[in-house]
């Protein structure tokens, strides 16, 4: 039976909090051998500390998810949920066999719910739609910049659905080739707040890098694999755009 992404990521929770819990009980064990208590004390104290403090940062992100409730301080500790957190939620999914594409779909959804605990609302020119270059046809033989001016319009792929949204003409759309230029693009353009479209791997790695910038991540579909004619469905890009503007 296969567990849905909250079960998943309950369990993940649980196996780094019992991970944790071990490593406290070994430095407490460490720092109180008549050997080292003299040395390593006070260092050994403060590790545990802030071990039970991650501890009970998880246990509220827990709750959040499992209750499908606000997620308690999620905007306080945002940055040591995707800093640190993310990345130990990873080594445990490999430590127990789970597929890295299943772990990241998970972690997405995670991180989208921690953007929307932050109920930030910007201006139409503050936002930025990053998207895959995959997106584009593969025959075409326009070599879209990443600003897309030169897109004309055939409908070919997804591009023209998404220009043709109907939203501000203030909001931004850019593609990237891959993580390194997406991000040159966020900082090249200084947005508030990004809708990025891309496989797991890049939306994961970019929700790390971007930190502090609040990026909603969309998977895109894949009918042909990966980096190949991708196609996403333009209502949730849709429904993006709106969680952000005012």
């Amino acid at each position: 039976m296969k567990l849905s992404n909250k079960g998943l990521f309950s369990w993940l929770c649980i196996g780094v909090i019992s991970a944790l819990v071990l490593l406290s009980l070994g430095i407490f064990k460490f720092s109180t051998s008549p050997a080292f208590e003299k040395y390593f004390a006070a260092l050994n104290m403060l590790l545990i500390s802030g071990i039970t403090f991650v501890c009970i940062m998880t246990l509220f992100l827990l709750a959040g998810i499992f209750l499908d409730t606000n997620i308690p301080f999620a905007s306080a500790f945002r940055k040591i949920y995707i800093k640190l957190l993310f990345p130990m939620l990873m080594m445990c999914g490999k430590l127990f066999k789970v597929s890295k594409e299943r772990l990241e779909q998970v972690l997405i959804e995670i991180n989208n719910k921690l953007v929307l605990s932050k109920k930030i609302k910007v201006a139409p020119h503050e936002l930025l739609i990053l998207l895959p270059h995959c997106l584009q046809r593969s025959e075409c033989d326009k070599k879209l910049t990443y600003r897309l001016d030169n897109c004309i319009r055939c409908g070919g792929c997804v591009i023209n659905e998404l220009l043709s949204l109907g939203i501000c003409d203030e909001v931004r759309f850019a593609m990237a080739r891959g993580g390194t230029e997406a991000r040159n693009v966020i900082n090249s353009l200084h947005p508030r707040a990004v809708v990025a479209v891309a496989c797991e791997r890049d939306l994961i790695s970019g929700i790390i890098d971007s930190y502090p910038l609040s990026v909603y991540g969309i998977v895109n579909e894949r009918p042909f694999g990966y980096c190949k004619d991708t196609c996403i469905n333009v209502q949730n890009i849709k429904e993006g755009i709106d969680l952000f503007l005012n």
